[in-house]
């Protein structure tokens, strides 16, 4: 009795993590992936794709705050005696740290979305090893 339910249970799981894995996979951008293609040759398909747009988005952060930080370099060596220039340049160099903070805080949140890739494939491990386990438990 406790072995049916064991197996269930884990039969229960593993189709929760299929229907939520295909679903997560049929709804990307990919087209033309047939009915018979493995889960996860499209889920390493998605992976490649997802990581290139990462990279492209990083380096577009980096420049974003770079060139920001140039910016406001400028700005600060800028010398001027006439009061009204002078809170001009303060003006600016403020708008440009507010809009440095932003970028940085963008960056760092991508940052953390790559450490939460890694922690996402898992999940992966387990459905392989929940998969494992019912194909011995039906098998006996």
């Amino acid at each position: 009795m406790a072995k049916d339910q064991k197996i269930s249970e884990l039969t229960h799981r593993l189709n929760s993590v299929k229907k939520r894995l295909a679903l997560a996979v049929s709804s990307s951008s990919t087209k033309g992936s047939k009915l018979g293609d493995d889960i996860n040759t499209q889920f390493e398909t998605q992976t490649k794709i997802l990581e290139g747009k990462r990279k492209i988005a990083t380096n577009l952060l980096n420049k974003n705050v770079n060139d920001t930080f140039n910016e406001i370099a400028k700005l600060k060596i800028i010398k001027t005696n006439n009061p009204i220039k002078r809170v001009s340049i303060f003006q600016q160099t403020y708008k440009l740290e507010k809009k440095l903070a932003v970028a940085k805080k963008a960056l760092q949140t991508n940052s953390n979305s790559k450490k939460n890739t890694k922690r996402r494939k898992k999940p992966l491990g387990k459905v392989q090893t929940l998969e494992k386990d019912i194909a011995k438990k039906v098998g006996r």
